[in-house]
């Protein structure tokens, strides 16, 4: 009991210190994005002399999968004339969505897939551009209601969204 930890920082952080071991611990749950690197400087104080060694401490806090992907407006409409040239090769462009996940790396990277299909729309998984594959008869079909999935690229649990 001849010396004792402590953390020093001109900012109050979500550290504890155990004075007699200097095991660093939180004192509050840390979110990447938010915050995702803290430097401070764990220093040893000798009781009995007052000499001090000091420590810089970097931690890195390492995205977790907590984000879902979000849709950037609630409803895309688009429009697209009748009889409008289309074919599986020469596709004619609808409309784009767009989601955002704040997650980082394949946490944060959005796939896009079409849930409600009327065998005409196809969707890049990637961009989210919708298109059409074949000409569209408005008197056949005089309105489409699509649903799409905006999912996160987690390989073990995706989280998803509908938009």
């Amino acid at each position: 009991a001849g010396a004792r930890y402590l953390l020093i920082s001109s900012e109050v952080l979500p550290f504890a210190v155990d004075q007699d071991t200097g095991t660093i611990t939180t004192k509050a749950v840390l979110d990447a994005e938010t915050r995702n690197k803290y430097t401070f400087t764990r220093q040893l104080e000798m009781k009995n002399s007052g000499s001090t060694c000091s420590q810089t401490v970097n931690v890195l806090v390492e995205d977790v999968n907590d984000e879902t992907p979000k849709f950037v407006k609630d409803e895309f409409v688009a429009s697209i004339r009748e009889n409008e040239p289309a074919s599986e090769s020469e596709r004619h462009f609808v409309t784009k969505v767009h989601a955002v996940d704040k997650d980082s790396g394949a946490y944060g990277r959005v796939q896009y897939s079409l849930v409600s299909d009327h065998g005409v729309f196809v969707i890049d998984s990637e961009t989210g551009a919708i298109t059409v594959t074949r000409p569209l008869d408005r008197e056949q079909t005089p309105e489409y209601v699509l649903q799409v999935l905006a999912r996160d690229s987690d390989p073990l649990k995706p989280r998803n969204s509908k938009g």
